[in-house]
């Protein structure tokens, strides 16, 4: 039964061991150990010699990997061939904050008042916003318009998860933000975007348990699978603090002073590129 006016239903708890890699680690893992060792035997009786004399991408789609793992590869851009070369850095005041894929560049283009594309004499073209745009307020109301319109002209599937949530586009988690812009358009530009997740966990006859969330069936993004006790990304004028506590009460009914004494324990970054997307 799914929680009245939250988007996950009541987590469950599951047992885990401290020892245990979870499933993403493993077959990250499993990715960094095919794609080093060009020599390991792919199951099928070639040598270390002939393995070496074969492409690096034989290597990775072999019997180790089933399809759904390969296409996990392709999405975290481990494989040869980085989705990154293939898009235009996206630079705003003289600082790289994003990658632009080519498709979405020649449509961005479409707005040289707003977005342009500069070819120096030895480095490599970029895109960068319009330098007259030189306030957080003014480069945020145009690059608003352009995405608006886009989303007027059907032109990318992402915009049709718009979500009216701002987030903040920066170099780096604690620079000062250039500008923001509509979640859901993020990827289209390639910026970093930020979240806060947590985990629970107890113990129950000397066996830890982690407690799992499943989304609700009616959530636009990933219903019905497995999700954090609670976790959201970090919207414009919110911190991580903010942000837990936030989703806490939405997703998990769990309030503010139990949500604080949540303890941050690292972080985790990677790349995520799909179709015209990149994360």
């Amino acid at each position: 039964m799914e929680l009245e006016g939250a988007y996950k239903r009541p987590p469950s708890p599951v047992p885990c061991s401290v020892q245990e890699y979870t499933s993403e680690e493993l077959l990250m893992l499993t990715a960094v150990r095919t794609l080093d060792q060009r020599g390991l035997r792919d199951g099928r009786g070639t040598s270390r010699q002939q393995r070496h004399k074969a492409p690096l991408q034989r290597a990775v789609i072999s019997t180790w990997l089933s399809f759904r793992e390969i296409r996990l590869f392709v999405c975290l851009d481990l494989l040869l061939g980085s989705s990154k070369a293939l898009c235009l850095p996206l630079r705003v005041a003289g600082q790289q904050v994003g990658h632009v894929p080519q498709a979405v560049a020649k449509r961005l283009c479409q707005y040289p008042s707003v977005f342009s594309v500069s070819q120096g004499k030895e480095a490599p073209a970029y895109m960068e916003l319009n330098v007259q745009l030189a306030s957080w307020e003014q480069r945020t109301a145009a690059v608003q318009e352009v995405l608006q319109e886009l989303r007027d002209q059907q032109a990318f599937p992402c915009l049709k998860e718009w979500r009216e949530e701002l987030y903040s586009v920066r170099p780096y988690f604690c620079d000062t933000p250039l500008f923001s812009m509509e979640r859901a358009a993020t990827p289209l530009l390639g910026v970093k975007r930020y979240g806060a997740h947590l985990n629970g966990y107890i113990w129950q006859n000397g066996q830890m348990y982690m407690w799992l969330a499943r989304i609700a069936s009616n959530k636009p993004t990933y219903p019905g699978l497995l999700d954090n006790l609670a976790a959201g990304g970090i919207a414009t004028g919110l911190g991580v603090t903010e942000t837990l506590i936030k989703e806490c009460q939405e997703e998990a009914c769990i309030p503010p002073s139990l949500a604080v004494q949540a303890k941050p324990v690292g972080t985790i970054s990677l790349p995520l590129h799909r179709s015209h997307r990149y994360y």
